[in-house]
């Protein structure tokens, strides 16, 4: 049983896990004035990603078409007019959208990119002096802007987002991002958004259906166009289109398509950052029983039938944070963004991950019968699993058969004979006893600990593991377990207390030797991405936490050695392996 760690110097010891755990590159958004973050961004990378509309020259009033050069002057007139009357410049900013659309759906104008470039603008002003961004484009706001002479209709159907289900819509050009690699994102027409949604904690377990995987806090990357003609708009009433570019690149229009704006890494960043995470990582680790309502399988885009699953696992201390940079690399791409959709999970890593993996796999069965209960989505059946760390040895519980291997460590009785509550029993048969889920075809493995790391052995293991607290019901459990059965039916490991992930990792624990050597499902293909630091031969080296003799698997389809420490997930040589493995899949599932 653990020894309580004295007061003194616990904070010391939570900072230096703490640091120690998550070492990776953080993923950061900062909120700065618009024009403040087109020069900075200028600054750091010689031109803003989707260009600036002041980079036209200092007037809009040029050109040969006359409809753009009346859509010009509306919007010179309404920059002028936001001084003194805010109502008029919308009026006059719906005026230039109208006239430069006449010339955006004239496939011959030589003025068509200008007109888009007008049209913009006057959209970006618009919606941001009407205010609708940050009331969810409901009912008051379009009667506000009634109220002002300006009429607005909106379409919903399943190619537009539906914005009653947003909290607010922020401008990505409001914001700079970091940490995230490249930036993807396409000029074109409409006004880039970020849209937002945050349930709050006290509604999180009362939701049903497909959002129940929903993340707690939920980004998505919004493109909206206000459309002037076509079915359901008109020039007096034009219609607002909410699009979405992780799905769409083009909108159509009366003079042909036209590649539509986009902004993917921003929403990404502003996701991940703004996700309350680096708090959860600290709780998570420590305090797991106050992280419960926000754990979970999080899919970070609405169910998308025919995309390929795959599941991103962080590892100890870590958090879904961890997966920014790759997230944002790997959907960037428009072949996998075409063929993939990315979900997270979001564990307390403080508790077993034995538990954690049986947690894992119920929520992707639930899943399956949620968003595909017929089964007929072969996308499904082609899952992919990526670990890292510890998360690797949950993706290796979910492709490993169970037996009597892992219960014969806790019991030399029969499961059948165990006296427990119906909810103590379900608990512990979830645990150790599993079939590998049959949809999941491929796994990486990235720095995991297959036979233990040096962390769970070491001082600053020990300290972490005793600063741990276990949650209350798995304490209870454990006890009441004991107090059913008689004190022979349970082993000594058994009888000492609930383990931490933190003792699940030591060198030559039990059930790590026991998981290694479970029967494996023949379909699933395993690959190994291992960090190395010094100049020791391989089979001696290590990446500072996991030696490569504990990271290395004979059955690995592939191993790839990477020269750096063991937060590795979001070096740009992971990624493009990571790119390689998922291509790989596509071929070997036909294309």
């Amino acid at each position: 049983m653990r020894r309580p760690v004295p007061a003194v110097g616990l904070a010391l010891i939570a900072l230096i896990l703490s640091g120690w755990f998550v070492g990776c590159a953080r993923v950061k958004v900062v909120e700065i004035r618009p024009e403040t973050a087109a020069r900075a961004v200028r600054h750091v990378l010689g031109e803003h990603p989707l260009g600036h509309p002041r980079d036209l020259g200092p007037t809009w009033i040029s050109g040969d078409d006359p409809h753009t050069l009346r859509a010009g002057i509306d919007l010179e007139e309404a920059r002028h007019r936001e001084v003194f009357s805010r109502d008029e410049a919308i009026r006059l900013y719906a005026q230039s959208m109208a006239m430069a659309w006449r010339s955006i759906e004239d496939p011959v104008s030589s003025d068509r990119g200008r007109a888009v470039a007008i049209y913009n603008r006057a959209l970006d002003r618009f919606l941001r002096l009407a205010g609708g961004h940050r009331f969810g484009f409901g009912p008051a706001w379009f009667h506000w802007l009634e109220e002002r002479g300006v009429r607005v209709a909106i379409r919903r159907d399943a190619s537009v987002w539906d914005p009653a289900r947003f909290d607010e819509l922020r401008f990505p050009g409001d914001f700079v991002s970091c940490g995230m690699g490249d930036f993807y994102g396409a000029n074109g027409l409409g006004v880039p958004l970020i849209a937002v949604r945050n349930t709050p904690e006290d509604q999180l377990p009362r939701r049903r259906g497909p959002d129940r995987f929903a993340p707690y806090f939920e980004v998505y990357p919004v493109t909206a166009i206000l459309r002037f003609s076509g079915p359901g708009a008109s020039p007096t009433v034009p219609l607002l289109e909410l699009h979405d570019p992780l799905r769409f690149s083009q909108v159509e229009t009366a003079g042909g398509p036209l590649t539509m704006a986009a902004d993917l890494t921003t929403p990404t960043a502003y996701h991940f950052a703004r996700g309350r995470l680096t708090l959860y990582e600290r709780l998570s680790l420590f305090t797991p029983q106050r992280v419960g309502r926000e754990t979970g399988l999080h899919m970070l885009h609405p169910y998308e039938p025919g995309k390929i699953p795959v599941v991103l696992i962080h590892g100890l201390g870590s958090s879904p944070l961890a997966w920014g940079r790759v997230v944002n690399q790997l959907r960037g791409d428009p072949e996998l963004r075409a063929r993939y959709q990315f979900w997270i999970y979001m564990y307390p890593t403080g508790i077993p991950f034995l538990l954690s993996a049986a947690d894992l796999r119920r929520d992707l069965v639930e899943a399956r019968a949620t968003v595909d209960p017929s089964g007929a989505d072969p996308a499904f059946d082609r899952m992919v699993l990526v670990g890292h760390s510890m998360g690797g040895l949950l993706s290796k519980l979910l492709i490993t058969e169970s037996g009597q291997d892992l219960w014969s460590l806790n019991s030399r009785e029969p499961f059948e004979r165990m006296s427990a509550s119906p909810e103590h029993r379900d608990l512990l048969a979830r645990v150790f006893f599993f079939q590998p889920l049959g949809f999941v075809r491929r796994v990486v493995f990235i720095a995991t600990p297959h036979r233990g790391s040096r962390l769970g052995s070491e001082l600053i293991g020990r300290l972490g593991d005793r600063l741990i607290r276990i949650p209350g019901p798995l304490a209870e459990a454990h006890a009441a377990l004991i107090a059913s059965n008689p004190p022979a039916f349970f082993t000594r490991e058994f009888l000492q207390g609930v383990p931490s992930s933190i003792d699940e990792l030591t060198f030559e624990n039990p059930y790590l030797l026991a998981i290694d050597r479970l029967s494996r499902a023949p379909w699933v293909v395993a690959h190994s991405i291992i960090g190395r630091v010094g100049r020791r031969p391989l089979e001696e080296s290590s990446d500072g936490v996991v030696p490569y003799n504990s990271s290395h698997v004979d059955w690995a389809a592939s191993e790839t050695i990477i020269d750096r420490m063991h937060f590795l997930q979001d070096d740009p040589l992971t990624i493009e392996e990571l790119r390689r493995i998922l291509r790989l899949h596509l071929l070997e599932a036909g294309g």
